[in-house]
């Protein structure tokens, strides 16, 4: 057998770093194509079976027949409008997050897009001396919430908004005179922490709802502050219960809120 020659050390290096190198560039396209294609998120709570306030039951929608590009020729909603109960009729309009198995207005006030704005008071929680509390090396921020009596979950005060309202009935209903006025006054200093599309059980495939979720954060605090403070109650029997809460995990808050609370804390960089 004729005699080969050895690669030599430095040989055998160069030709291990070239394909470390080569398997590294490899590695990295591979992540690169990954985020080039983001994972889709369909609606959850909009394709919830039992259409809420009634006993209309929504046509079953897979996850992966939710886009409207997907053909699903099996797909046959009923029509269901809370003034005048279920029907059937054809679609004549599209959620902009897919198929919901009904179709109709629903609950909701108009086909299309209902739009409303979801307020998110906040400030920092202090110790009885005036310094912010602090926790895992952040400041930890307090929130304002309300519960209505039917529901079991407690979400940032808002509601539906009407064309040329400043501030929705709903939230008008628990600010005394002098609140709506500050509280207007201050909305154009506010923080837009989200503005788009919310996946509601209300929602059908011609009416849906879309949001602004503002947030008016008090670094100090004043007479405004000191005003919602008192709105605190824990009065069982009343059409709205209002509280303070701690920004953290254990926030009692419906799930579309829990995740507006996330991005508020990471804007204040705050607890949570």
């Amino acid at each position: 057998m004729p005699w080969q020659p050895k690669a030599s050390a430095p040989a055998r290096g160069r030709w291990h770093a070239v394909s470390c190198e080569k398997k590294k560039e490899e590695e990295q396209k591979e992540t690169l194509d990954k985020e080039e294609v983001p994972e889709r998120h369909h609606h959850v709570n909009a394709r919830q079976l039992l259409y809420p306030g009634s006993s209309v039951k929504r046509f079953p929608v897979p996850d992966e027949r939710v886009p409207w590009e997907v053909d699903f020729s099996a797909y046959k909603p009923l029509a269901y409008d809370a003034q005048t109960g279920p029907a059937t009729e054809e679609p004549n309009g599209k959620n902009p997050m897919g198929r919901t198995g009904l179709t109709g207005r629903g609950r909701l006030n108009h086909l299309g897009p209902n739009y409303s704005m979801d307020l998110i008071l906040t400030c920092w929680k202090r110790n009885s001396d005036g310094s912010v509390c602090m926790k895992a090396a952040k400041k930890v921020m307090r929130f304002f919430s309300v519960k209505h009596k039917e529901c079991e979950q407690w979400a940032f005060p808002g509601g539906p908004l009407q064309p040329g309202e400043a501030l929705p009935a709903r939230l008008k209903q628990i600010l005394d005179p002098f609140l709506q006025k500050k509280i207007t006054e201050m909305l154009s200093d506010g923080r837009e922490v989200y503005k788009g599309y919310v996946d509601d059980t209300r929602n059908t495939d011609q009416a849906w709802i879309e949001t602004t979720a503002i947030n008016l954060h008090f670094e100090e605090d004043d007479e405004v502050l000191a005003e919602l403070k008192k709105l605190d109650t824990t009065d069982p029997e009343a059409e709205i219960t209002a509280a303070w809460q701690d920004a953290d995990q254990l926030a009692k808050l419906t799930a579309n809120h829990r995740d507006l609370l996330q991005k508020v804390a990471v804007l204040w960089q705050a607890h949570c």
